[in-house]
């Protein structure tokens, strides 16, 4: 997802669209041991940046893969989420 979405020249498989990979993803987070909670953010997540306007799709990528790039507020939602989580 992160190279389809923040490189995609340079994503080696033409085939990929965020769609179909959000599919696998939201298969394997309900395949996987993870309190509910978490479950549930994962899934919001995925949906976000595979089915999201561009935009917040790659902001959300970026945010995921790069914690020193989220803008305040969502440095906060971060982590009611992960204690939420637990």
């Amino acid at each position: 997802m992160a190279s389809l979405l923040l490189n995609p020249n340079e994503h080696p498989y033409i085939q990929d669209t965020r769609k179909a990979i959000a599919k696998c993803a939201l298969v394997a987070c309900h395949s996987l041991p993870m309190s509910r909670k978490r479950r549930e953010f994962m899934t919001l997540w995925w949906k976000v940046v595979g089915w999201g306007p561009l935009p917040l799709a790659r902001s959300a990528l970026q945010w995921k893969l790069n914690p020193a790039s989220r803008p305040v507020v969502m440095k906060r939602l971060a982590k009611l989420m992960r204690a939420a989580a637990g």
